[in-house]
């Protein structure tokens, strides 16, 4: 038998660790509670993973529920309906409010509806602001308040039936704006054990059949009026039970606000008033008893003032002789007040208004930039009506311009009137003399300046024979001007453009032949020839010897040529025509022609 309690409780005890771990538990930034680590986002919520729907918990068992933070009613709707805990519960669980609020503002429920178990309440406040439900509601359970302050406007502070007990334990607080008011069926028990507690009354729930009440220490404060039950109980306990409490009898107050004396009715004193006694009170500590001419503050009376007839001028009404309190302002024509008259009786002579003349005076002419002023003067009084004269139009010369701006001056205040940016149109090219103009579109200045479409002239090169380049770009507008890069930020000349061409770079050796000597240019493979130029050399120990040399490439040669009769030939310079040899030699024919000078046998 054992053995299956033990299992029950196990199971039991599983059962529990599962509902903590439901779909209310710790949704980040909104849990107000933590039960065994985890969060919840309101006390029900918490409550529900213990209780669980069916019986749980044992006598022994204490589930701990710990606020994190304020509870008020706008956090989430889970907290407006208060707290309720099943019948089927039979453990214990404590609320440690960790010195948080619980604030129940707009709930229609009990704070904490208790129907099973022990519910402890320790270490912070209780709010009701509700004016018909309780705090606590105990059936057939058992409720402690350890180190608690209930606080708001409630009308009952518990209701305890059907065997409930409530146990106001530690140093708990109970605000006299509470009615203070507990309901005990005669099955019930209410234990002040600490504390400062206010009693406003007890009501029996089984009418003639009273509950159980027990004091055992701290401050009992009753209402004066339902003392009765509570201090027939006080005065049946012996003189070390009753060194325990401190009991005193308080006074229901009701406070009567100020309200000032007039010149004919009088006024009250603030003032608190007993509901019960109707005894009078300077201030709610009720240590200073007054009557109720103490709290009379007589009537003033009047303040009466005289005051002359007086014409009505200008701008102010005129009124007939009267008198006037100058606390409540009432008119008499006499000075006791008897007769009263109204504002408009009294004062019942019209202003005059002022007279003005039908012309202004001119006292300031207007300028196109100062406003003039004109006025008229009341001959009654030393009243001056003025206004403003608008300020007339500028006197304005034509445009005047600069490069950036134009603008118009006035001829009376010199001004510049109209300043502003030119506003040009596009450029307009003029391709046959090289310039754009562009124009103002406000005032017509005309710009005009050259302009340039450059071309790109890609470097070439220099040869032996012909011009180079270096890059440049060349404007197509105007032909000889030329620049370094496309910015035109340097002008070139055309020598700065030009590369000489190399010329050629000829071999050191001639290639020489009988009519010509030759050189080729190392660069471009070009060969320059030209034709001997011979000087020719005579022996003068033997004239027949005769030599030629060219003079540009040094060749040496018999330059021979033969000059003929029909007898004999002889050799001739061919460089030079003066000399010619003596020796004479006869034709030697071959087929009719000499092979050596070349003649023609006459046939």
């Amino acid at each position: 038998m054992k053995k299956v309690s033990l299992i029950a409780a196990l199971l039991a005890l599983l059962m529990i660790l599962a509902s903590c771990s439901d779909s209310n538990a710790f949704r980040v930034g909104e849990a107000i509670c933590k039960v065994n680590g985890k969060g919840y986002v309101s006390l029900q919520s918490a409550v529900d993973a213990i209780t669980g729907t069916s019986s749980r918990g044992f006598d022994d068992t204490v589930y701990t529920i710990e606020l994190l933070r304020e509870v008020n009613d706008d956090i989430l709707d889970e907290n407006r309906g208060g707290v309720v805990i099943p019948p089927t519960f039979n453990g214990t669980i404590v609320i440690d409010f960790k010195g948080y609020h619980y604030n129940q503002v707009t709930s229609a429920t009990e704070c904490f509806k208790v129907s099973g178990g022990n519910l402890i309440l320790k270490n912070g406040t209780v709010c009701n602001i509700n004016t018909e439900n309780a705090f606590v509601d105990v059936d057939r359970a058992n409720v402690s308040a350890v180190n608690m302050y209930f606080g708001g406007w409630s009308t009952k502070a518990a209701i305890l039936k059907n065997g409930a007990n409530l146990n106001i334990e530690g140093d708990n607080e109970f605000d006299s704006r509470i009615e203070g008011k507990f309901f005990l069926d005669k099955t019930s028990t209410l234990t002040f054990d600490g504390g400062s507690n206010y009693i406003k009354g007890i009501t029996d729930i089984d009418e003639g059949e009273p509950g159980n009440i027990i004091l055992k220490s701290g401050k009992i404060n009753v209402v004066h009026g339902e003392e009765g039950r509570i201090k027939e109980i006080y005065d049946n306990l012996g003189e070390i039970e009753k060194s325990n409490i401190k009991f005193d009898i308080i006074h229901d107050l009701t406070m009567i606000n100020y309200k000032g004396a007039t010149c004919t009715e009088k006024g009250n004193i603030a003032y608190w008033e007993c509901d019960t006694c109707h005894k009078l009170f300077r201030d709610s500590s009720t240590n200073s008893e007054i009557t109720s001419a103490d709290t009379v503050i007589h009537a003033l009376g009047h303040d009466v003032v005289h005051y002359e007839a007086k014409d009505a001028s200008c701008e102010e009404k005129g009124n007939k002789e009267y008198y006037r309190c100058n606390r409540c302002y009432v008119y008499s024509t006499s000075a006791d007040l008897s007769d009263t008259l109204t504002y408009n009786e009294v004062f019942c002579f019209a202003a005059l208004g002022h007279a003005l003349p039908e012309e202004w005076t001119i006292e300031k002419k207007p300028t196109c930039s100062e406003t003039g002023l004109k006025t008229k003067t009341c001959s009654r009084c030393s009243y001056v009506e003025s206004e403003y004269i608008p300020t007339v139009s500028h006197n304005l010369s034509g445009w005047k311009t600069d490069d950036d701006y134009h603008w118009k001056e006035c001829s009376m205040c010199h001004n510049n009137v109209d300043y502003e940016s030119h506003d040009f149109t596009e450029w307009v090219q003029d391709s046959e003399h090289g310039v754009q103009t562009k124009e103002c579109k406000r005032c017509g200045k005309k710009v005009t300046e050259e302009y340039h479409d450059l071309e790109e002239v890609s470097a070439k090169a220099a040869t032996c024979t012909e011009d180079g380049n270096i890059k440049y770009y060349k404007c197509t507008v105007h032909n000889d001007e030329f620049f370094s890069d496309s910015s035109m930020s340097s002008k070139l000349t055309l020598s700065d453009i030009v590369i000489t061409k190399l010329g050629h770079e000829l071999s050191s050796e001639y290639d020489i032949d009988e009519e010509k000597n030759s050189k080729t240019c190392t660069r471009c493979t070009t060969v320059l020839s030209e034709d001997h130029k011979w000087v020719c050399h005579t022996d003068e120990l033997n004239p027949e010897f005769h030599t030629s040399t060219c003079t540009v490439c040094g060749r040496m040669d018999f330059v021979k040529e033969f000059d003929f009769d029909d007898n004999f030939h002889w050799e001739k310079c061919g460089a030079n025509d003066d000399w010619e040899s003596t020796k004479k030699n006869i034709h030697h024919y071959v087929d009719g022609k000499c092979v050596i000078c070349g003649r023609e046998k006459n046939k």
